[in-house]
């Protein structure tokens, strides 16, 4: 989790100074890994917690961090999708074929944020 936080940190100021598309393209690719993180984390802790392996404190402070990594993973990935649109549309017709293709499915997202 905290290298894919890490990549798309290291992604972001590219796409956002450069205008490099591939580079916010592969920050969303990154969020995305951390969403599976956090999800397969949290079924792996309640089954621990189910079978008398895990104690409640440690795993919902555990469980909060994961979280909060998860949200600044979400924001990032916003931050991503604004330099694709911004990017998409301000540059030259002729270099934006393909680009289109690659910006489908970043939508953002539209969660309700605890």
């Amino acid at each position: 989790m905290y290298r894919s936080l890490d990549g798309m940190f290291e992604y972001l100021p590219p796409a956002l100074l450069n205008g490099d598309l591939d580079a916010a393209q592969r920050a969303l690719v990154l969020e995305k890994r951390i969403d599976r993180y956090r999800k397969r984390a949290r079924e792996s802790y309640l089954e621990r917690l189910k079978e008398g392996q895990a104690s409640y404190l440690p795993g919902m402070i555990y469980m909060d961090s994961v979280g909060n990594f998860e949200k600044i993973g979400d924001h990032l990935t916003n931050i991503a999708q604004a330099a694709q649109r911004h990017f998409h549309y301000t540059m030259p017709r002729e270099k934006r074929k393909g680009v289109k293709k690659e910006m489908e499915g970043s939508a953002p997202d539209r969660r309700t944020l605890d």
